[in-house]
């Protein structure tokens, strides 16, 4: 842990830097670490310490809550870097606002009609299970587990 030093001690140093001294010397005349004596200097020329230049300032947030949940309503098949792309941010910021404000971007409860997939997949019986997502307004992974629940035959060869 640091040591304290009083105002006096302090005024002493900043004086003997005033004086024309190097902050290097009024370290090793006072015993006092460089860090220190730099941050103490500037505290009292009113000139801010060194800022990081790699360092942004926080800037506001750019998503709103209530915008980012109308545009999920009307576009509700968006994938996280389209909604980054509309608000101009990146796909993590979208995706902790999302989880911050308690959204659900997938609809668990989208229930595929079993008569119309199966008369789908025999017409045609080519297309992924992204492609007849798209078409029914699911993710692939839903439309493999409806066609295994079903018993709809999926016989495509992989590429």
């Amino acid at each position: 842990m640091g040591y304290s030093y009083n105002a006096e001690f302090r005024a002493k140093l900043i004086n003997f830097i005033k004086e024309g001294h190097t902050q290097k010397q009024a370290c090793v005349a006072f015993g006092v670490h460089i860090t220190t004596v730099g941050r103490w200097y500037a505290k009292d020329t009113k000139r801010p310490a060194k800022s990081y230049p790699h360092r942004k300032p926080r800037e506001h947030r750019k998503i709103d809550p209530v915008v980012l949940k109308e545009h999920m309503k009307a576009n509700p098949n968006a994938r996280l870097i389209d909604i980054a792309r509309y608000f101009d941010c990146s796909e993590g910021s979208v995706s902790r606002t999302v989880k911050q404000c308690g959204i659900k971007r997938k609809n668990q409860n989208k229930k595929i009609d079993p008569i119309k997939l199966k008369a789908y997949v025999a017409k045609y019986p080519n297309k992924t299970n992204g492609e007849i997502g798209k078409r029914f307004g699911c993710t692939d992974s839903a439309v493999g587990f409806a066609c295994k629940r079903f018993g709809i035959p999926r016989n495509r060869k992989r590429k």
